[in-house]
């Protein structure tokens, strides 16, 4: 398996095959395109090699009594794409939800409070960034850092014009971010920030923590940036049960606070949280996980 960072991965025609797809959703809609999918993802699964080589050794990990499909898979990963398109068209809405939120989100929403929420590339995301529209009091930016989400959300654009997507794009955080990012949660917003993978920037800031019975990297940065901001820290994840959504969002502390001289060992705690409630999301839903590379190699 690649020994390369995952962000130095090529997209091996990644864009045309998205576009391909998104053009065919506006065409014809979901029914019609989720056929298309077939092939698409098929073409993937037969010239990806290192991703379906991390897929199979995922999934072993997951649940090494009983072989999952590599294929079925990847096919998930296909289907969530389309789900993104479907929300931010309005064809997903709150009778689709399963649960959403707890008893601290909806205290906060009360409050006109912000906070933090640490995601990942589990289930789908998008449906809780698109059903803040009607959702009242929450309203969640999502920070990106790749130009491959940027670019996909610039495709989505194109086929929802009138989604409010509350992207906010950054190649790096310094002082004038955080003091942004503060004024939006005073303001009583959210920031969704993902967490599940190292930095492109300095991957080597990374911290460890047991995932699926091996340690696995997780970055520093969002855990850091949530102290900064001194507001409630969340775990969100949102995984298609059936024909619903669950929305499932976890208190991970009241306010992370990292201390000078245990910085270290406090980062380790609220990784080691994270990764808790990571691993419980997994296992319920083993093939919305989309990290397909070896998410347990420690960045050189």
């Amino acid at each position: 398996m690649s020994k390369s960072h995952w962000s130095k991965r090529k997209e091996r025609g990644a864009s045309w095959g998205l576009s391909f797809m998104l053009t065919m959703y506006k065409l014809m809609g979901p029914r019609v395109t989720a056929w298309f999918l077939y092939p698409v993802i098929g073409y993937f699964y037969l010239t990806s090699k290192q991703s379906k080589q991390a897929s199979r050794d995922y999934l072993a990990r997951i649940s090494p009594h009983q072989q999952l499909s590599s294929f079925k898979h990847f096919m998930c990963f296909g289907h969530a794409a389309l789900d993104k398109v479907s929300v931010w068209c309005g064809l997903i809405n709150q009778q689709h939800l399963k649960s959403y939120g707890n008893a601290d989100v909806l205290k906060m929403l009360e409050r006109g409070q912000g906070g933090v929420f640490l995601c990942a590339h589990l289930g789908n995301i998008e449906i809780c960034r698109a059903l803040s529209d009607v959702l009242p009091g929450l309203k969640i930016n999502a920070l990106v850092f790749t130009k491959n989400a940027v670019k996909f959300n610039n495709m989505l654009a194109k086929i929802a014009p009138t989604a409010n997507l509350n992207l906010i794009q950054l190649d790096n955080v310094g002082p004038d971010t955080a003091i942004m990012l503060a004024e939006k949660i005073a303001a009583g917003e959210f920031i969704a920030i993902m967490a599940d993978r190292t930095s492109t920037q300095v991957p080597e800031r990374s911290i460890g923590a047991p995932f699926l019975g091996e340690t696995a990297y997780f970055p520093q940065g969002p855990f850091i940036l949530a102290s900064l901001l001194k507001c409630p820290v969340f775990s969100l994840f949102c995984q298609r049960i059936d024909q619903h959504f669950e929305i499932n969002a976890q208190l991970l502390s009241p306010k992370l606070v990292l201390r000078r001289q245990q910085r270290q060992q406090d980062l380790a705690i609220a990784v080691g949280h994270y990764a808790e409630q990571l691993e419980i999301a997994a296992r319920k839903t083993p093939y919305q996980w989309f990290n397909f590379f070896n998410f347990w190699q420690k960045t050189p």
